[in-house]
């Protein structure tokens, strides 16, 4: 019996070992916020997926005798595109929202065969021909060769976390005088600066006067002792915070994080308990610390970028309402305002998706006008989309030529061409349309826009290159709506001019 079960064993895992050896994850590629133009590389009958970060895009236009756009999938804050690759080739997608466009250059290689030993024998694998630019979750420094494997940071350990709640607190001095309140000064990692303001301890019943009891009971003498040194008391403790938790996250556990003192029965509680509790407080409440200077001290801390964060947070859920709220409390009440940038680019978006674009254009207004940051170009973008489809291409074409100048993007560029074509501006527009093809940017309006340039009479008429994209047209877009008149001066040209010779 126990030998029918080894060998039933045995014939599992030959089953199941080489459909986990050679299972193939899908690769992802992903346009980063700023990148308009991404080229990726793919193996014929491949399905990948193309993520962009808004849930409003949409494939415009794209090859498709090349390629088959299987689903479109829309997130909170993201669109994501399921797409196969049918034929080797080059291949392209134009994805649309909101006049905005990003082009996606597809290299569709060939299936190449190698071969790979497992336990002796040899067994046919399909090789990627082609790497992603960009694979989502890839992270410096990971030796795996699997190109989209997954690497999970390790959660935040709370209890550990806060089992030794004050090491961020490098230095907390306490002051003794004769009045009954004096001031002193906490410096912890940032230089934040807090205000302490110390009282005369009184002991009730094995605890701490001026605490509630139930504070009392979820407090502990875990994390604090202190040294006079002086005429000095200073009360510090480590905290041996995971290197996988951030900058912010520390900041915001040590804000929450409670300060510890006796409890009636002289006991310490968990520290998981302890953080449930402070969890439950406001980043405003009053905690306390117990020192052997016989002294009640007591830290109040408010954090000026709470509700930075906060409206971040709903921005990203999808409620711009409340996301708005929070983020103009923030611009009115902070003082230093380390993210008054990023509020209101945010406020801005906030805007935009609820449609409201007057307002949405005051905040972008305010963005351009500084001339420099992070969100300067993102501000010339919009602006110069936002007065394009206004109508009003005198503002669109200035806003572009500033994008233009700091990206050399050749979607904004494409942007300047069309619009120097529609106002008869020939110069511009031939100079825009061929630095687009250059840069790989490029579909049949491009090639009949240029090929009419050089088909009507003047001084820009070449009948070579006229031909040369009409059958472009004709060799590469069946479907275009300018194929007819493409193929009859393909026809024409050939009779009169270029079979004739």
């Amino acid at each position: 019996m126990k030998k029918i079960i080894y060998y039933i064993g045995v014939i599992l895992l030959l089953a199941i070992i080489p459909s986990m050896i050679f299972a193939k994850s899908k690769m992802n590629f992903r346009f980063s916020q700023e990148a308009s133009l991404l080229n990726i590389t793919v193996t014929k009958s491949e399905e990948f997926t193309v993520e962009l970060n808004g849930k409003g895009w949409y494939a415009n236009r794209y090859s498709r005798d090349k390629i088959t756009i299987l689903l479109r999938t829309v997130d909170v804050d993201r669109t994501i595109f399921n797409i196969r690759a049918n034929e080797a080739g080059e291949a392209y997608v134009f994805f649309s929202f909101v006049g905005k466009d990003k082009y996606l250059h597809i290299t569709i290689k060939e299936k190449s065969q190698s071969k790979v030993k497992v336990s002796g024998s040899e067994v046919e694998d399909i090789e990627r021909s082609g790497v992603p630019e960009k694979i989502e979750n890839n992270q410096k420094g990971n030796k795996s060769t699997e190109p989209n494997k997954e690497i999970k940071t390790k959660e935040i350990n709370l209890a550990e976390a806060t089992s030794n709640a004050l090491s961020q607190i490098s230095k907390t001095e306490i002051v003794e005088t004769d009045n009954e309140k004096v001031e002193a000064v906490s410096t912890t990692k940032n230089d934040a600066v807090n205000k302490i303001e110390v009282e005369k301890e009184e002991k009730t019943n094995g605890g701490i006067s001026g605490i509630p009891e139930k504070a009392q009971g979820a407090l502990s003498v875990e994390a604090s002792k202190a040294k006079k040194e002086n005429s000095k008391s200073t009360a510090t403790a480590n905290l041996n915070v995971k290197k996988s938790v951030n900058e912010k996250t520390k900041q915001n556990m040590l804000q929450n994080a409670p300060k510890y003192a006796n409890n009636e029965k002289g006991k310490s509680i968990k520290p998981a308990e302890s953080y449930q509790l402070a969890k439950k407080k406001k980043s405003s409440e009053i905690y306390y610390i117990d020192t052997k200077s016989k002294k009640k001290v007591e830290i109040k801390f408010e954090d000026e970028n709470e509700n930075y964060f906060k409206g971040i947070t709903k921005l990203k859920r999808g409620d711009n309402e409340g996301a708005i709220d929070l983020l103009k409390e923030y611009l009115a009440k902070c003082e230093k305002c380390d993210y008054r940038d990023d509020a209101e680019y945010s406020m801005a978006k906030a805007y935009e998706n609820l449609a409201d674009n007057n307002t949405a254009l005051r905040y972008y207004t305010e963005l351009e006008s500084k001339g420099k940051g992070k969100y300067y170009v993102l501000a010339l973008r919009w602006l110069a989309d936002y007065y394009y489809e206004k109508g009003d291409l005198k503002k669109a074409l200035e806003f572009y030529k500033k994008v233009f100048d700091k990206t050399s993007d050749p979607l904004v560029k494409r942007r300047i061409a069309d619009i120097a074509y529609n106002n008869g501006d020939i110069s511009t527009s031939l100079e825009g349309y061929n630095y687009c093809i250059e840069k790989g940017v490029m579909d049949d309006e491009v090639f009949f826009r240029l090929a009419s340039i050089y088909d009507n009479p003047g001084k820009y008429r070449d009948i070579e290159k006229a031909y040369k994209f009409y059958r472009k047209i004709v060799e590469s877009y069946p479907k275009s709506r300018y194929f007819d008149i493409s193929e009859r001066r393909v026809s024409f040209f050939e009779k009169n001019f270029i079979n004739f010779r």
